[in-house]
């Protein structure tokens, strides 16, 4: 059946999953200052995280800089200002450099592609 070999797909190609995180706006720290809290936005969004490559960034410091782009299926509200947390391992995050929409010849937006990057 087709829709049987469809949801297989969405299985094999959105294997990984994120959450969508926000920064908010609304909670200030002591001093006044808006703070850095951020806070899911969206959770659980399938998508594809494919290395591109790792860079050894020596401004200052030694850390590797590892360049990812993302698939995420579907329609999401997703935020060049967002970041992506990975549900597997909750202490990694990836910083959103760019993101474009994939749309069907509709103009239905099937897919956000993502390009971010990690530290180490």
């Amino acid at each position: 059946s087709e829709m049987c070999i469809r949801d297989r797909l969405k299985k094999v190609l959105f294997e990984h999953t994120v959450n969508v995180q926000r920064l908010d706006e609304n909670t200030v720290d002591e001093r006044g200052e808006q703070s850095d809290t951020w806070s899911n936005h969206i959770t659980s969004v399938p998508c594809r995280i494919v290395l591109q490559n790792e860079v050894e960034n020596r401004q200052g410091r030694n850390t590797v800089l590892k360049q990812f782009v993302i698939y995420c299926h579907g329609n999401h509200d997703i935020k060049a200002s967002d970041r992506l947390q990975d549900t597997s391992d909750t202490s990694l995050y990836y910083e959103i450099d760019s993101l474009r929409a994939s749309k069907s010849r509709q103009g239905r937006i099937l897919s956000v592609v993502i390009t971010a990057h990690t530290f180490e």
